[in-house]
C-alpha cells in the first residue's frame, strides 16, 4: 500500500583529538585528524575563591596530587620525594590505586591519601594547595594523553612540578618545572614554594588561551 523510500545521505566527518601522538597512532585509518588539547573551567577571581578546609587541616606546606591513581602514578617517586622532604605534606587526592601501590608509602607520617573529591569541589581543593606535583611514569599510556591535571592546576594559578611526560601545551611550559629522580623532584619543589613561575611574565594570557570557551572555538572553527 505504501512504498519504502531510502535517503542515502552524504557525511563528512571531522576527527578530532587532544594530542599529536594519538592522531599519529590512528594515522593509518585516517590522516585528517585535528589536535585540539584539553582545557579547563577558568576562575577569574581566584582571590574570592575559598580553599577547601580539609586539605588545609594537613598543615602547611601543603604538596597535592589530583587524578586517577591507577596506570600512570609513580608510587617509588613519591615515597621517595616524602622522605627528602619530611617538613612537607602529600596529599593525594583521587581513586583507583591498588594495595600494591598505596603500600609503598604506608607508614611514611607525611603522606596522605584523602580519597576522592566531588568534581565540583575540585577547584577549592587545588585552591589550598602550595605546590601541584604530576608525578607520572613514562610509559606507552602516558606518551599519548594530554594530562588534564596540569591545565586544571595552571587555572587555578598553582605553581607545579611535574616529571618530563609528553603532550603538554606549548604556551604552558614556561610556568612548570619538569624534574625526574627523587632529589630533583624534591628540588624542584622546595623551588617552586621559593619562587612560583605563576609570577613570569604572560601567565595571565597562558590561563585565558586554555579556557573551555577558546577549545570549543578551535573546534567550531574546524568544524566551519
Amino acid at each position: 500500500p505504501y512504498r519504502r523510500s531510502s535517503i542515502v545521505a552524504r557525511v563528512r566527518l571531522t576527527l578530532l583529538t587532544n594530542c599529536a601522538p594519538m592522531a599519529a597512532s590512528f594515522s593509518g585509518l585516517r590522516n585528517d585528524i585535528h589536535v585540539v588539547p584539553n582545557g579547563s573551567e577558568v576562575v577569574h577571581d581566584i582571590a574570592a575563591m575559598p580553599p577547601m578546609d580539609a586539605i588545609v587541616a594537613y598543615g602547611k606546606p601543603i604538596i597535592v596530587y589530583v587524578g586517577n591513581l591507577r596506570d600512570r602514578f609513580d608510587w617509588p617517586l613519591l615515597a621517595a620525594t616524602a622522605k627528602l622532604l619530611p617538613e612537607a605534606t602529600f596529599v593525594i587526592v583521587g581513586g583507583g590505586a591498588r594495595d600494591e601501590d598505596t603500600d609503598i608509602v604506608k607508614g611514611l607520617p607525611n603522606v596522605v591519601l584523602h580519597g576522592p573529591v566531588p568534581y565540583d569541589q575540585v577547584q577549592p581543593c587545588i585552591r589550598a594547595f602550595d605546590v601541584a606535583i604530576m608525578p607520572h611514569e613514562k610509559s606507552d599510556q602516558t606518551s599519548r594523553m594530554n594530562p588534564l591535571k596540569i591545565y586544571n592546576y595552571v587555572a587555578m594559578h598553582r605553581p607545579i612540578v611535574t616529571t618530563h611526560v609528553s603532550n603538554i601545551d606549548e604556551g604552558l611550559m614556561p610556568y612548570l618545572r619538569f624534574a625526574d629522580g627523587p632529589e630533583a623532584f624534591a628540588a624542584a619543589i622546595e623551588a617552586a614554594l621559593r619562587e612560583p613561575l605563576t609570577d613570569r611574565p604572560g601567565f595571565a594570557e597562558a590561563v585565558a588561551s586554555i579556557s573551555w570557551e577558546e577549545r570549543a572555538a578551535a573546534v567550531a572553527a574546524r568544524l566551519q
